[in-house]
């Protein structure tokens, strides 16, 4: 299976970091939200974690609907969020639709086909369409690796480990993500 390559730009960072500090300052109102993936280690990895998700809503925008429309929808995805910010987005990161960017940062030597879309049960969605990105250190380079529909999302929940209680569909189960390209 191959993946899809997006590069973001320094521009594109500095547009995520301003959504970013806006999505800080609304944690920090309810004390600082909370993780099923992380532990005590949360409120020094928000940041980071808050840039991977935005560097892949980014990057799947601009991958499913063009560099500049791409821009545009992801700054709208970002303005309703932030109206509401203690709703979540409702599985839609691209407006007016069902599909669910879910991010991973590639933290280790790994390779891609180690990597598993984890889903938590409060960010299921009916009908959602998950679409899997892994994430590179510094998070200018976003690798679109695969989607899975909710209803192909295993039974049951992992048992244990660190996906404890989330829905993992493993990488080999993912659909390829389709050849097109935009050449706008």
């Amino acid at each position: 299976m191959s993946d899809v390559l997006v590069r973001l730009t320094a521009a594109e960072l500095g547009l995520m970091e301003h959504y970013a500090t806006e999505k800080l300052a609304s944690f920090a109102s309810v004390g600082g939200g909370r993780s099923q993936f992380r532990g005590a280690d949360r409120q020094a990895t928000v940041s980071e974690d808050g840039m991977t998700g935005m560097a892949a809503n980014l990057a799947g925008c601009k991958w499913l609907l063009g560099t500049a429309l791409g821009r545009f929808s992801f700054c709208a995805s970002r303005w309703a969020a932030g109206r509401a910010p203690h709703n979540g987005d409702k599985g839609c990161d691209v407006p007016g639709s069902n599909i669910d960017f879910k991010a991973t940062l590639m933290r280790t030597a790994l390779p891609f086909d180690g990597y598993h879309l984890p889903v938590r049960p409060k960010e299921r969605h009916p009908g959602a369409v998950y679409v899997y990105i892994l994430v590179e250190e510094g998070f200018q380079a976003c690798h679109i690796v695969g989607w899975a529909s909710d209803e192909e999302l295993p039974a049951e929940p992992e048992a244990e480990g660190v996906f404890k209680g989330a829905y993992l569909q493993r990488r080999h189960l993912l659909h390829p993500i389709p050849p097109f390209h935009w050449t706008l």
